[in-house]
């Protein structure tokens, strides 16, 4: 299983809908539409059924990009 990371906005740029304010998810997953299809069943987009594409949260990183920003240090809210 890989490890993918799902972010969250923070503050007046951030969506209320969102899980949670900072921060991020790990998904444990085979490859990324699988830890994409995890993230949704878990935080679903309040507007997913008219759009099964959209992801309830900032932006979402492959370990080794993960790795290369400086969001490591943030709280890490769940694992999945």
């Amino acid at each position: 299983m890989k490890k993918f990371y799902f972010t969250f906005g923070v503050g007046d740029t951030s969506d209320t809908g969102m899980a949670y304010s900072g921060g991020y998810v790990i998904v444990k997953a085979h490859n990324i539409k699988q830890a994409i299809q995890k993230f949704q069943k878990r935080f679903p987009h309040r507007e997913q059924e008219q759009n099964p594409k959209l992801v309830n949260c900032s932006f979402w990183y492959t370990k080794d990009e993960w790795r290369k920003t400086t969001m490591q240090d943030g709280k890490c809210w769940e694992v999945l």
